[in-house]
């Protein structure tokens, strides 16, 4: 069994990348020069990010849920059958959970850069942002089952496409903060090496039969 195959391994790369999200959140309002409101109103949306991420992690080592069913719940209001014990449902979870976690953080962005005067320049980010949230939320329906979908192909060389460019930016970002240095660049570069390893999973997900069947790509 490979290092990717053992869910438990998986379970604690995203338990990892949820506290790394934290702790990163909180270096941010450190490092921060601009309004300390705004800085608290960006550090709440990676809280509660890294909470969820955190809360996913977890669930994944364990194969069953913890913390009360707040995944459940987000399973509800999303449209996903939570699964744990199985490859196809744990992709499905982190699609969602990737999904519901960057619309968090595009809202407070939101307000935070609302906040710090700066929302025109950065709004176009925050949006794509949001509809990539809303596409990793609907496509983990597609494979679990939940939503039939005719555009399998098309879903899935996007969703391909979107893996590999959260693969090359956690590449770059690693490249960026090894040379600028620094606590701030530390926490982030340990945020990248996570995502890189959690990006190279999907990646292999995305291009098993399981996953290909699941999504009627022919």
């Amino acid at each position: 069994m490979s290092f990717f195959d053992d869910n438990k391994n998986i379970g604690l790369i995203v338990l990892l990348l949820g506290l790394a999200n934290i702790i990163a959140g909180i270096a941010m309002l450190i490092v921060t020069h601009d309004s300390i409101a705004g800085g608290i109103v960006f550090l709440i949306g990676y809280l509660i990010s890294g909470f969820i991420i955190l809360i996913t992690g977890l669930s994944i080592h364990a194969s069953s849920e913890k913390f009360g069913g707040i995944l459940s719940m987000l399973g509800g209001i999303t449209g996903l059958t939570i699964a744990f014990d199985n490859q196809k449902g744990v992709v499905c979870l982190l699609l969602m959970v990737y999904g519901i976690t960057g619309i968090i953080t595009a809202i407070f962005t939101v307000i935070a850069y609302a906040i710090w005067g700066g929302l025109g320049g950065a709004l176009v980010s925050i949006i794509i942002a949001f509809i990539i949230g809303i596409f990793f939320i609907y496509t983990a329906t597609v494979i679990s089952g939940d939503r039939q979908s005719s555009a399998g192909n098309i879903l899935w060389i996007i969703l391909l496409i979107l893996i590999i460019l959260g693969l090359l930016g956690a590449l770059m970002l690693i490249a960026a903060a090894a040379v600028l240095g620094g606590f701030y660049l530390v926490a982030i570069i340990i945020v990248a090496i996570l995502t890189l390893l959690l990006m190279i999973y999907l990646l292999l997900r995305v291009l098993s039969p399981e996953i290909k069947s699941a999504m009627g790509v022919t």
